[in-house]
C-alpha cells in the first residue's frame, strides 16, 4: 500500500536520494534496479537538481513531490494520496497526474482526496462528495455534471467596437434574454458577457443555431457554449454544507 498524508512526514535530515533508496529498500525493489528508477522519477517531477540536499533545507513543493513518490514507489496495488499537489509547479503537477494514470490504468486501485476540481476530473473515474460529514453524492463525472448540474454556459465575445459597445452589448443581452427565458447573467466584463441557461425543453441543436443566427445578425465575433464546470457543481453540493 503507498500513502500520501496531508502534511509531509519524511525524515528531515536525508535527501530526497537516500529517503526514496530507503523507501525502494522497503517496497522491495531489487538493490540494482533502484539508481535507475529513484533517478527516473526524480527526472519526471524536476528533483534532479534537489537530490542531494537535506530535506529541511527544501521547498514545501519539492518535499510534496517526495512525498508522492514514496506512495508510487513499487506500483503498489493500493495508493491513498491526500491533496498530493499542493503547492507543487503545473509542470511537475501534470507529470504527476501521468504517474498516476499510468498506475491506476496497470490494475493498481488510487483513492485520491482533493479540492482541485480540475485534478479529480483529470484522475478519477468515479467521484465521492461528502456534506455534513456524510457521504452524499458518488458517481463518474459526467453522472455529477448531468444529475445536479443541468445548466448550460454560454461565453459571449462581442467585436470590437468602441463607438457602439453599449449597444452591441445590450442587443445581445436582451437576444438573450429572450431566446432563453430564465437565463441567468453570470459575468459581464468588457467584450464579454457569460450567461447560464437551464436546458428545460430546448435541445442543444436548437440553441447552437439560434446563436449561429446571432452571429449573423449581431456584433458576435465568437461563443463557446459547454456543460457547467465541475468547480461549479461542487460549489452548488456543497451550499448544503452546515
Amino acid at each position: 500500500m503507498g500513502y500520501c498524508p496531508q502534511f509531509d512526514s519524511i525524515p528531515q535530515y536525508m535527501t530526497p536520494k537516500e529517503v526514496l533508496s530507503m523507501f525502494s529498500l522497503i517496497r522491495g525493489i531489487p538493490r540494482k534496479q533502484i539508481e535507475d528508477v529513484t533517478c527516473d522519477m526524480a527526472k519526471e517531477l524536476k528533483l534532479t537538481e534537489h537530490f542531494k540536499k537535506k530535506i529541511n533545507s527544501c521547498s514545501g513543493g519539492t518535499k510534496r513531490k517526495v512525498s508522492a513518490c514514496i506512495a508510487l514507489l513499487g506500483n503498489p496495488l493500493v495508493v491513498f494520496l491526500d491533496d498530493p499537489t499542493t503547492g507543487i509547479d503545473p509542470e511537475s503537477r501534470r507529470k504527476l497526474w501521468d504517474m498516476i494514470s499510468w498506475l491506476r490504468t496497470a490494475g493498481s486501485t488510487v483513492v485520491l482526496t482533493s479540492h482541485s476540481m480540475e485534478e479529480c476530473e483529470a484522475l478519477c473515474t468515479n467521484l465521492a462528495i461528502m456534506a455534513n460529514g456524510q457521504l452524499q453524492y458518488l458517481g463518474s463525472a459526467q453522472y455529477l455534471k448531468n444529475k445536479y448540474g443541468q445548466v448550460y454556459i454560454l461565453s459571449i465575445k462581442i467585436k470590437e467596437s468602441p463607438l457602439k459597445h453599449t449597444s452591441d452589448m445590450a442587443s445581445i443581452e436582451a437576444y438573450v434574454l429572450d431566446k432563453f427565458p430564465g437565463a441567468v447573467l453570470e459575468e459581464k466584463y468588457r467584450c464579454y458577457v457569460t450567461y447560464s441557461i437551464v436546458p428545460s425543453d430546448i435541445p442543444i441543436s436548437k440553441i447552437f443555431g439560434l446563436m449561429e443566427r446571432a452571429r449573423e445578425q449581431l456584433m458576435i465575433e465568437d461563443y463557446s457554449l459547454g456543460q457547467v464546470t465541475l468547480d461549479r457543481v461542487f460549489l452548488n453540493l456543497d451550499k448544503m454544507q452546515s
